[in-house]
């Protein structure tokens, strides 16, 4: 069979049960134990980056009866009611309104709840409206059918139904109601499934060893240090990668990824893995899977590594005060402070060239040496000068 879950009716044809005819016993209980006059959801909206509030103020389950106040009406001589929910996330305007709608409707419908019995009405059914006639002023009025049971035997059929709003009344659902919402709290190992986010948000999805294979998460942001517009450090987990989840106020479709893991199979990077006994809190690193990495070593060492998986490294070497530039194939530009030097190697040629002039200078003596041919070229005139000028 199939299950159909609706939203009650406003409006329709009601069946008419009059006292001492179709109707035969009705049992009412009025209550305001419940009654508030606004519901109040509060949650954020990442896509917007902004707070959210859900207000709802007119509960719809309300019977439609000759009283003149209802739940939230009664409730409001006792001053005002609110119910404010912050323990269920929202993370958007129109969640945060139908979630206030939703609560302020239960509410409302269980300010009436009343039992009845009518004979030979089979039109009584679960969801229909029903008008109740004869029952003085107070209670005379259109109800909402919440459940029906019908039974036939040597008397008729004999209808049993009850109202009470959007609650069905079982044993279970008292038990739950008193009990809080399933949460998650803590926090859960899981591996990532996914990193093609369709927001371009940068979140990924997860899988959780205690799950089934095909099980997967929501969309999970990832937590990123100095995320923010345009700005941060971006690193996301790859797939396969061992992750840390938790879970927004413990609701499961709401995770966020904390950080990744190293263990057994997925070992420290190289860099802090060759760190000495006692020095790898002393080493910062990022390296990237296809081998870039930078290192930065508040050792003995106090020095900062960038290196390329190709092998052209830069190293800032504050312990030897020395800059070294070198290139995978051996060229190396090095800047000494300790011996105040700016040395440039290489096996091949080194060109040095400027669109416009270009002056070398120094404080003392200069040497140009080749030991092969030296040559000295110009376009227009050439000048030689000096206090003395030695041509051998």
């Amino acid at each position: 069979g199939k299950l159909y879950f609706r939203r009650p009716p406003q409006n329709g044809t009601a069946v008419t049960l009059t006292w001492g005819r179709e109707l035969t016993s009705f049992r009412p209980r009025m209550t305001l134990a419940e009654q508030v006059d606004e519901v109040i959801v509060k949650g954020w909206d990442a896509d917007q980056q902004k707070a959210v509030v859900g207000q709802a103020q007119n509960g719809r389950l309300y019977p439609s009866i000759q009283e003149s106040k209802n739940g939230a009406n009664w409730a409001g001589n006792f001053g005002a009611g609110k119910l404010i929910i912050v323990d269920e996330p929202v993370v958007s305007q129109a969640e945060a309104n139908a979630l206030a709608a939703a609560r302020l409707d239960e509410l409302s419908g269980a300010f009436i709840e009343a039992e009845g019995v009518a004979y030979r009405r089979p039109d009584i059914k679960a969801g229909s409206m029903v008008t109740l006639a004869g029952l003085g002023k107070r209670f005379s009025g259109t109800y909402l059918v919440t459940n029906a049971t019908h039974t036939y035997n040597a008397d008729g059929l004999k209808t049993v139904f009850t109202v009470r709003g959007s609650r069905t009344g079982l044993l279970t659902e008292q038990m739950n109601r008193k009990r809080p919402l399933t949460r998650w709290p803590g926090v859960f190992t899981a591996v990532v499934t996914n990193t093609d986010d369709p927001n371009d948000w940068g979140r990924v999805k997860v899988k959780f060893p205690w799950m089934s294979d095909d099980a997967e998460s929501d969309w999970a942001r990832v937590i990123s240090a100095g995320a923010g517009p345009e700005a941060g450090h971006f690193a996301i987990p790859d797939v396969d990668d061992e992750v840390l989840v938790a879970f927004e106020q413990g609701d499961f479709s709401r995770p966020y990824v904390l950080g990744g893991l190293w263990n057994g199979r997925h070992k420290l990077p190289p860099e802090a893995a060759a760190a000495g006994s006692g020095e790898k809190p002393l080493v910062r690193t990022w390296h990237s899977r296809s081998g870039h990495w930078i290192a930065l070593h508040d050792t003995s060492d106090n020095k900062i590594e960038l290196a390329t998986a190709g092998g052209h490294t830069i190293t800032l070497d504050d312990a030897n005060q020395k800059i070294e530039i070198k290139s995978s194939g051996g060229l190396t530009l090095t800047l000494d402070d300790s011996s105040s030097k700016i040395t440039v190697k290489g096996s091949g040629d080194i060109a040095v060239e400027s669109d416009t002039n270009m002056k070398f200078k120094a404080g003392a003596n200069m040497t140009l040496e080749a030991t092969g041919n030296l040559e000295l070229k110009a376009s227009g005139q050439a000048t030689l000068k000096g206090a003395v000028v030695n041509i051998n």
